[in-house]
């Protein structure tokens, strides 16, 4: 009997980080854009918003001297460059956004705390109070220094502050015109535009995508979402799929309890971040040589040893490191054999088999471990001898 529980047991190990090292900045992603808010020309320029999310469990970071740069020709295959900088919504108006359902909006900040959202909101969203957007709570408030809409330089523009068929969206930590400024993340779009009222948002995939509703597939060279993972057609200042962000890391095996000899799986997941892991398995098990150790995102490991092993796993990205730990225990599988002769005629009956020639056999019966045990049987089948008497 091979003992597999076949089970996938998730092992949530509270987060701690083990640097103190700031989080680079590009920990702050572009998370959703709305490039054609409902309904009509004023609505559109006046509910057009870019939400930057930081994906760091640890660090906040502080866009304080930040720009945005967009198309002014609203062609991004040869584009006028213009850009803004980003500062908080009370440099600029009184009060906070309109806002569907009014709540606890920060509006005089540029510091967005770990798994935070920021909304940079078009100038003129206070313009109009007509077919308002729910803003969620906490969320952070920034605008633009100069620009009345995006994508223009001057207090109108035709297409208001994003163009709905093509343009492109870049965040820099600084004047982009400055040789030290860095391009934190960008996003362009070009093609047939969506219908009113749909951001585009990252899915849980990271991947940009269009709600599941939306009637244009794709739209602007993105596609709509297949699997209903994006929860509304916009959502400025909250998550765009269904996300634990309780600081969890999450190690998948496929048993925690493994007979010596036989292989274990790993895996490991974590919560919605976009970016990029390395790993550093050590299976505590230094008998086992270079074996012991795995760079792999889905590694497996034997233990030919009985015993209780303590597994870690050091996972780094550009946005933190921390370090997991699980325990695997692992059986004995008992290995027996035996010598054994009949008759012609005869069988002997080992576990579920029945034997009548000369051979050797080996048979997997269960041990009380709940492992293996494997029976070699030697068998030799002499003749029959008839004698006659006279």
């Amino acid at each position: 009997m091979n003992y597999n529980k076949s089970l996938l047991l998730l092992l949530l190990i509270s987060f701690f980080s083990l640097s103190n090292a700031q989080i680079p900045d590009t920990c702050l992603i572009i998370n959703e854009i709305a490039i054609r808010p409902c309904c009509g020309f004023l609505e559109q320029k006046t509910r057009e918003y870019v939400e930057l999310f930081n994906v760091s469990y640890t660090d906040t970071i502080d866009i304080n001297g930040w720009y945005i740069q967009t198309d002014l020709n609203n062609t991004p295959t040869s584009p006028l460059y213009g850009q803004d900088e980003i500062i908080p919504w009370s440099n600029r108006f009184p009060g906070t956004p309109n806002d569907l359902f009014p709540g606890q909006i920060y509006t005089n900040t540029t510091k967005i705390p770990p798994r935070k959202f920021a909304v940079i909101f078009a100038p003129a969203w206070n313009t109009s109070n007509f077919n308002l957007y729910d803003i969620a709570d906490s969320t952070i408030a920034l605008t633009l220094n100069n620009f009345l809409y995006w994508g223009s330089n001057s207090l109108s523009s035709p297409n208001g502050l994003l163009n709905n068929a093509g343009d492109f969206v870049s965040l820099f930590n600084n004047n982009p015109s400055l040789p030290s400024t860095t391009q934190i993340d960008s996003i362009g779009w070009d093609g047939t535009q969506q219908d009113f009222g749909y951001s585009l948002q990252r899915d849980n995939d990271c991947i940009y995508r269009f709600y599941k509703d939306a009637s244009v597939n794709p739209a602007v060279s993105y596609t709509v979402d297949a699997d209903s993972t994006l929860l509304m057609a916009n959502s400025p200042g909250t998550h765009n799929t269904f996300v634990n962000d309780t600081a969890k890391l999450v190690i998948i095996i496929s048993e925690d309890t493994v007979c010596t000899g036989n292989n274990i799986s790993y895996s490991f997941t974590e919560p919605y971040s976009c970016t990029s892991f390395s790993y550093l398995w050590n299976f505590g098990d230094p008998t086992s040589g270079l074996a012991d150790t795995s760079s792999s995102a889905l590694p497996s490991h034997s233990y030919n040893i009985v015993g209780i092993y303590t597994v870690s796993l050091i996972v780094t990205s550009d946005c933190f490191i921390d370090t997991i730990s699980i325990s695997i225990t692992a059986n004995p599988t008992a290995t027996f054999n035996q010598s054994l002769s009949i008759c012609s005629g005869q069988s002997i009956t080992v576990g579920i088999n029945t034997y009548t020639a000369t051979g050797v056999y080996n048979d997997t019966l269960a041990s009380v471990a709940g492992c293996d045990s494997i029976l070699t049987t030697n068998l030799t089948v002499s003749s029959t001898i008839a004698f006659n008497q006279s």
